[in-house]
């Protein structure tokens, strides 16, 4: 998956994002799933519990199919808060 140098700067980016909105973070980000096609880190903050996805580059469409599905077919799909496109990286709200 992302090679370690790049999760720090996916960690990084997440962290700067949710800080920049006002949450605050209450304990150190937790893998949740980790698989060769994508991995899903918690993070939690005062206000809940935030859902990191980063992908490699040929899978990073999943959050224009992710948007797609909720305007075009009113899916219940995640809610994206944020997109890092360099990264290949979004910020998702917990349900």
């Amino acid at each position: 998956m992302a090679k370690m140098n790049d999760l720090g700067e996916i960690l990084k980016w997440a962290k700067v994002y949710l800080l920049s909105k006002g949450y605050v973070l209450q304990a150190s980000p937790e893998i949740l799933i980790e698989t060769p096609w994508s991995s899903v880190i918690r993070l939690r903050t005062s206000s809940g519990n935030f859902y990191l996805k980063y992908t490699p580059p040929s899978l990073a469409i999943e959050p224009d199919i992710i948007h797609a599905l909720a305007t075009q077919f009113n899916a219940n799909v995640p809610n994206i808060i944020a997109r890092n496109k360099q990264l290949n990286c979004f910020l998702m709200l917990d349900h």
